[in-house]
This record gives C-alpha cells, structure tokens and sequence, in this order.
C-alpha cells in the first residue's frame, strides 16, 4: 500500500496520508501492538487526510475514525490492565493513571462519534455491512456501536434490520446478529445473545476470521453465563485458535488451571499470572504449566483437549521476581495476539518510512486469510 502510495504525484501521495496510516493502525492492532496503534491513530486524528476524508461526506469518516480510535483505546487499555497485575505497586498505580487517561478519551471519542453518527442519521446504515451510507469504519468494530451509541438502541433497530427477508436482509443477518449477540450480552440477556450468536457462528462466511472469532469468543461467554460450561470452553478454544486478540478487545477471561513447579522464580510467576484479568483461575477449562529448566522460565497453554496454543520462554537471571515479570509479559504477548512478532524496523517499514517490509508479509499473510480449516465436531 505504501509502495504504490510513493510512487504518486507528492500531491496525490499526502491526499491519503491519513487513510493508509488509518490502516496500518488497524493492522498493528489486530497483531497485537496495542500501544503502536494507538499512537498512531492519535497522529491521523491530528492530521486528516487534505480531501477531507475517504467517502462522500466528512462526517462518515470522521466518525468511523473516532469509533474505532474508541475501539483501540479500549483494547490498550486491557494491555494496561494486565500489566498492572504482574508489576510493583508503583508501576501498577501509574500503568492504572494511564489507563483511567485513555478511558476518558475513549469515552470522548464515543460521544463525539454518537452526535455525529445520529446527527446525520446514519445509525441504520452504521450497522449493516459495508452500507453505502455507512461510516467509515473496519466492520468487525461496528459491534462496538453497542457502547458508543448504547446498546438498548442499537439493539432496536438491528431486530428491525433482521425482520428483512429480502436477498440483501439475508445476506446481511449473520454480521447482524454478532452485533446483536453482543448487545444481549451487554443487556444481561444472556440465553438471547446465545441464540443469537450461535447463528452468528453457523453461518458468517469462513472468510471473515475475526468476525467468526469475535461471535466464538462472545459465545463461550454466553455458555458460561448460562451454565454450559464444556460448550463455553469449546468456543473459546476455537477463538483462541482463530484470533485470541478478541479477548482484549471484549475484556474476556479465558477459565483455566495453573501449576508450577516448586523453585521460587515459577511459584512467583505463578502467583503474579493468577491476578491477571485475562486468566479466571477457576480450575477448570485451560490449562497453563509452569516450569524451569537451566536459565529458563518455561511455561505452556494448552486446551483441554492437549492442544498447545502457546509456549512461553523467557530468562530467569538472579531475581524470581523480575524473571516473573518478563514470563508474565511474554506468556500475555504469546498467548493472546497471532503469532507475528514484529521488530521495530518493521513496524516502521508498515509505517511506510521504510519500504523494506518484505520480511514481515509471511508473518501476517495468514492473519486476515480466509479459514479453511474443518472445524472439531
């Protein structure tokens, strides 16, 4: 994208300045860096593209900007959380600082984007799939118009929108009802989000993996609010395997058991990765094993069936207490973001400041690729 942009007309090349970095941000988001997108989707609030946005009108991209910069700063904000549970008590209270920080500008942006979005009467084509008078937004954020815009109101007229029984009504009602599902979930509606999220799995096209991940992820939590909890586990391992990030971005707790080995520096890691809000040590479910052996902390994620979804090395040094920090941040940065790791030269080559970004296309080639893999039964 970048390569193609530079080799424009320097007029033409600064028009989508914004847009490209828009989704790079998006990109650098869903690979896990966090921190990365965020700062630079803060550059491109500052700095609009000088045609005054990607669509028809300004407002439908201004507002798709600030719902999913909203959208980031909450995913960043649960990376903050997790590390507060394994730091000192004085990174803990400025890590929380932060945070409260990011959440008032996370709530700034939703109510800029609500005004905007109802102000132009674009709920109704907000909602549906790449809508002609939609905003500008990455669809598998429109869920999020639960919490900018409420989720008693939206979930009204998606009810609306699903009574269509039109070609398009049809072929929009799986993306439809993973947004609904969500929004049940966030009523206390529990069983109704399940029904809801189920047909959400069965019939969202293989193509879309974060969408199918998100509706797998919601879905497990719905089965564990209703008691289902082998059918829970089972959707949240096929979100794990598809895209764990959604669990960062609901604020998801993935159930397990932890065990470590009897040496100071695995009991220490073992103490610290309990209070992390992305486990709920219940027992049950997952499983995470700690271990060391030499100079190394090792440690392991694995589904109830024995699938190993991560593994986690990290040094041990002199002091148990740091080497369970550096366990602790490598076993979050494992476990629940693809499996891309990217230096800072590449992120900078994505940036597009450096078009040498050959070396990190097989990395993410599978991220957004369609799923063809059979599903367990």
């Amino acid at each position: 994208m970048h390569a193609w942009s530079f080799k424009n007309m320097p007029s033409l090349q600064q028009q989508s300045w914004a847009d490209r970095h828009y989704v790079t941000a998006a990109l650098l988001l869903e690979c896990g860096y966090s921190e990365e997108a965020v700062g630079l989707l803060r550059r491109v609030m500052n700095r609009p593209d000088r045609r005054g946005g990607t669509s028809l009108h300004l407002d439908q991209s201004e507002a798709g900007l600030l719902v999913f910069y909203g959208h980031a700063l909450r995913v960043h904000r649960e990376t903050l959380a997790e590390e507060a549970s394994w730091s000192s008590l004085k990174e803990a209270v400025k890590l929380r600082l932060e945070s409260l920080s990011e959440g008032f500008e996370a709530w700034t942006a939703g109510r800029r984007a609500a005004a905007l979005i109802v102000s132009n009467g674009r709920l109704k084509a907000s909602l549906r799939p790449l809508a002609p008078d939609s905003i500008d937004v990455m669809d598998w954020a429109r869920a999020d118009l639960n919490d900018v815009l409420g989720a008693g109101v939206v979930c009204a007229e998606l009810r609306r929108l699903l009574d269509r029984t039109d070609a398009e009504g049809k072929r929009e009602a799986p993306y439809l009802m993973l947004s609904l599902g969500y929004g049940e979930l966030k009523r206390g509606n529990a069983r109704r989000a399940k029904e809801m999220l189920a047909r959400a799995v069965k019939e969202l096209p293989a193509a879309e993996v974060l969408q199918r991940a998100q509706a797998e992820a919601l879905l497990g939590r719905a089965c564990d609010l209703t008691g289902d909890t082998a059918e829970a586990i089972g959707h949240y391992q096929l979100a794990m395997q598809k895209a764990p990030g959604v669990f960062r971005a609901f604020g998801l707790a993935l159930p397990c058991a932890i065990t470590a080995a009897p040496d100071p520096s695995s009991h220490e890691a073992e103490s610290r990765l309990s209070k992390s809000p992305r486990l709920d040590v219940s027992g049950r479910g997952f499983s995470v094993r700690i271990s060391s052996s030499g100079a190394l902390l090792l440690g392991s994620l694995l589904a109830p069936d024995g699938t190993v979804l991560c593994q986690v090395r990290s040094p041990i040094g002199q002091d148990p207490v740091t080497a369970a920090r550096l366990f602790c941040r490598e076993f979050h940065r494992r476990a629940f973001a693809p499996k891309v790791d990217l230096a800072q030269t590449d992120i900078t080559s994505l940036e597009g400041s450096n078009l040498t970004g050959d070396a990190v296309r097989g990395q993410i080639r599978d991220l957004f690729a369609p799923d063809t893999q059979p599903e367990p039964k």
